[in-house]
């Protein structure tokens, strides 16, 4: 989905108004995770793990070839002490150093991994995202995704509510978790001592959290908090609105949120059906990201994680698909109050369309603090106070 939005000026009508040409939504965060994913999808024959490879070449950031890095200390080492006398020959120049460059791993379970090393900072992240979203929600249980993220922080493994955090944070790290249409992602950043201790958190996040009557009821309630403050919201409102009318037939057409009589209908058997579906190994990618090394890493994560079995059940697949629209919607918005918006939505290519490179990099210009389209046309004239555009890539 690509927005368009602004504060208007006086010369706009009361009221909130947006248009809609509707929208197309895909991954962002996890784009190259996305894109790559079904390389990997069979694994190796043997179903042992493979060598070190670059990215996949089904990723557009991906090259064709590259060499694994040199294992740690070997580039650049002097030459061997020689014999009194002899000449030692000069060290041939270094090579420059690009970026690092990604390895990736498929365990038996269906696991993949993958691993980027940058030593500049003593500090490392650890990420999981699962192939999950609101797109997979089922009719009637809008919400869900998001609600069974929030609970994945509370009762887990050995931790009880509110000990995992809490662990984190001690240890020096920070912490955090998201849904989107498309996934659902987890991740924690801490010094690279501490990798052992993300990576045991994630595999007890991955099929041993537990969801009880009282916890999803309590959730409930605090979402139902976050229902209220959009209410107060009408830059959010508006937006869920032109959402709404944007996709008639598509999941994408809810909000990730979910709708509110769907989440007070929620239960903890709804939590435990879609987090044993969904959270299993071969739905799910670990990235680690900083300063570690990857023979070790790739041990450890073996150690959490290899004797997870993986699911039996094959990934549901969304077959529904938005039909091509054919005229122009709007959605007309009042409320007491003197800001007025504009929003206006349009479709945009998926992340698998090769038009979806050019409209990010679109998105840039209109953005941009000091000679952006939108800052220039709209805000330095005065018709608005502010603007900004958002194109959203998503995996339909």
């Amino acid at each position: 989905m690509i927005f368009c939005s602004s504060h208007q000026s006086a010369e706009f009508r009361k009221g909130i108004s947006a248009r809609t040409g509707a929208c197309s939504l895909a991954l962002l965060v996890a784009c190259i995770w996305a894109q790559s994913l079904g390389a990997f999808a069979q694994g190796p024959p043997d179903g042992k793990l493979p060598l070190s490879t670059s990215a996949p070449s089904s990723s557009p950031s991906s090259s064709t070839s590259a060499a694994a890095p040199p294992v740690s200390g070997s580039a650049g080492a002097p030459a061997p002490s020689s014999s009194a006398g002899a000449t030692v020959p000069a060290a041939a120049p270094a090579r420059a150093k690009g970026p690092p460059q990604p390895k990736e791993y498929l365990l038996p379970n269906g696991l993949r991994i993958i691993l980027v090393e940058e030593h500049s900072l003593p500090v490392v992240s650890c990420l999981v995202w699962y192939r999950v979203g609101a797109r997979n929600e089922r009719p009637g249980s809008t919400g869900l995704a998001h609600m069974v993220e929030h609970l994945a922080f509370d009762e887990v493994g050995t931790f009880r509510k509110g000990e995992l955090g809490a662990t984190i944070v001690r240890n020096g790290g920070q912490f955090n978790g998201f849904t989107s249409d498309d996934f659902t992602a987890f991740f924690e950043t801490l010094h690279p001592a501490k990798l052992d201790l993300a990576l045991k958190i994630e595999a007890m996040r991955m099929r041993s959290a537990r969801f009880t009557k009282a916890a999803v009821q309590a959730e409930i309630a605090n979402l139902k908090k976050e229902f209220e403050e959009e209410r107060s919201d009408a830059a959010a409102t508006l937006a869920s609105e032109v959402r709404c009318v944007s996709f008639l037939h598509h999941p994408y057409g809810s909000p990730t949120r979910g709708w509110l009589p769907d989440v007070e209908g929620l239960t903890a058997e709804d939590a435990k059906g879609f987090y044993d579906r969904f959270y299993v190994p071969n739905n799910a990618t670990l990235v680690l990201v900083g300063d570690f090394n990857s023979a070790n890493a790739l041990a450890s994560i073996k150690k959490h994680f290899g004797a997870f079995a993986r699911s039996a059940t094959p990934m549901p697949v969304i077959r529904a698909r938005e039909p091509e629209q054919r005229a122009e919607r709007r959605v007309m918005m009042r409320y007491p109050g003197k800001t007025e918006l504009l929003q206006i939505s349009y479709h945009a290519p998926s992340i698998a369309e090769q038009d979806s490179a050019p409209m990010a990099v679109l998105e840039k210009l209109l953005n941009a603090s000091i000679a952006g389209r939108l800052k220039t046309k709209l805000m330095d004239t005065k018709v608005c106070s502010g603007a900004n555009s958002q194109f959203e890539l998503k995996h339909d």
